[in-house]
């Protein structure tokens, strides 16, 4: 469909309830937007979800451009889900479990990880200290990048979770400034285990530390995983408990989900729990490996 202009935008959304965006060219200034119809995220991670959907869909996909400031216009409110809960980390730690513990509930909406969340501090960042300025115009820009990604694409999903990428805990504070009544986890495990494991397979984010825009991922561009797990603790220490609950790796098992979901306000019946607690069966990054987690 190439690039659109924002009139041709709002028509095409009102005529696909199923488009999100799908990637930002901060370059180019361009959203990518999908129209992934019903299909239901089970997936752990965002990219994992559009591939599935892609092959199921073959060519029948409907794609397209527009540009970013096509945030500003007052559109998404009216057919997002609110997010209702947020899921911050610090990396290995079983964050992709409790994502895909919440998605196969198919009344739960869970994006987790997606590119476009990640991408978008490149385009409010425009200042040397690595933060976006909090104004009403990255304010806005934000929130409505949220809302469109929770769009509520099927009459069966009632709830909106957010699994972030590590290193958007740095950006906590912006984020509840946007959403400051969003209940939040911070899922962690013992330091040394969490930087054995980037050893052992290095991060998809790790190649931002390559790149000029280090800062995103730690304010050293000369720190190394130990430094950086270190200060992805610091920003989730520096907001309060009762505002980012934190749960423990070694937490994470079906006896305690009532309670971890609890933390998110989120209730599901014990029939439900009991269906959702198939998901430790399987390994949570390798979707169908029958390994308990």
């Amino acid at each position: 469909m190439g690039k659109v202009n924002n009139n041709e935008f709002i028509e095409i959304w009102k005529k696909h309830t199923g488009l999100i965006p799908l990637s930002i060219d901060v370059k180019k200034y361009e959203l990518t937007w999908i129209d992934v119809e019903e299909y239901h995220f089970y997936e752990g991670f965002f990219h994992k979800s559009i591939y599935a959907f892609k092959a199921l869909k073959k060519n029948e996909i409907v794609t397209f451009t527009s540009n970013i400031n096509i945030l500003e216009e007052d559109l998404f409110e009216a057919s997002a889900i609110h997010p209702d809960g947020f899921i911050f980390h610090a990396g290995r730690c079983g964050s992709t479990l409790v994502a895909k513990y919440l998605a196969s509930n198919r009344a739960n909406l869970v994006i987790s990880e997606a590119a476009p969340l990640n991408q978008i501090w490149l385009t409010l960042i425009q200042n040397e200290n690595g933060f976006p300025e909090v104004n009403d115009y990255n304010l806005k820009i934000y929130k409505n990048l949220i809302l469109a990604m929770g769009r509520k694409r099927s009459d069966r999903l009632l709830n909106h979770f957010i699994k972030f990428t590590s290193y958007n805990i740095r950006f906590i504070q912006f984020i509840k400034t946007v959403f400051p009544e969003v209940p939040s986890l911070f899922i962690s495990r013992d330091i040394n285990e969490i930087v054995a494991s980037f050893t052992k397979k290095t991060p998809a984010w790790a190649s931002e530390l390559k790149s000029a825009n280090y800062h995103f991922v730690t304010s050293n561009e000369n720190a190394n995983f130990e430094d950086i797990v270190k200060e992805f603790h610091l920003f989730a220490d520096g907001v309060p408990g009762n505002q980012l609950k934190r749960v423990d790796y070694s937490f994470i098992k079906p006896e305690n989900m009532k309670e971890i979901l609890g933390y998110l306000a989120y209730f599901p019946s014990e029939k439900e729990l009991l269906k959702m607690n198939n998901v430790f069966r399987f390994n949570s990054k390798f979707d169908f490996s029958q390994v308990k987690f």
